[in-house]
């Protein structure tokens, strides 16, 4: 994955304009707030970025279950990042219409070299851009970046609804009992659900 081979820290960030949004979030160290004039020139890169590609991969499906339930979209550079998202999140599989609640632009390709005049911490850049349902991920290729975008936004929203999210993986067994798999990214709470 390059030379970023976990999370970056440092370089989240979050972007609204809302007043009730600025309120409801703990800004600090954890949640960092970016200029919207910084990630509306950061997104175009991003598209620009996109529209020279031959090939990019879109995941349409859901993150969550019942009145929780979020769709979402992944916009991907490569196979490898489609499949990530694949495996993690569950699948549209009709043909109805789709209308995502919330959409990642993985850009991993595209740095940000202006970064000190923009008052960011490096050239990478992972945002959540609140008011318009669109994150934007660039300079590294960390594919935990992209579920950890989309948890970030359910950990905004479901509390709201007086629902608790939980970082877990979930299986059924023989006899409708269920088993939940908590632990650190990389421990293998995803690799334990997909076991029979």
């Amino acid at each position: 994955t390059g030379k970023y081979t976990g999370r970056s820290p440092k370089d989240k960030w979050l972007v609204t304009d809302h007043p009730k949004t600025i309120q409801d979030i703990w800004w600090g160290d954890i949640n960092q707030k970016m200029e919207t004039s910084v990630f509306n020139r950061l997104y175009d890169n991003c598209v620009s970025h996109f529209n020279q590609l031959e090939n990019f991969y879109v995941f349409d499906g859901y993150c969550g279950q019942g009145d929780s339930k979020k769709g979402v979209r992944f916009v991907t550079e490569y196979l490898w990042q489609h499949h990530f998202v694949k495996n993690m999140f569950i699948e549209k599989t009709d043909n109805s219409d789709f209308e995502p609640d919330f959409t990642i632009l993985n850009a991993c390709n595209v740095t940000n070299n202006d970064f000190k005049q923009d008052n960011l911490n490096s050239e990478v850049f992972v945002v959540l851009n609140i008011d318009k349902s669109i994150g934007i991920i660039g300079g590294t290729h960390y594919g935990g970046e992209m579920k950890k975008g989309i948890f970030s936004i359910m950990n905004y929203l479901l509390p709201k609804k007086e629902v608790l999210p939980m970082h877990c993986s979930a299986n059924i067994g023989k006899h409708g009992d269920v088993a939940l798999f908590f632990g650190l990214s990389g421990t293998g709470k995803t690799t334990l659900s997909a076991t029979n």
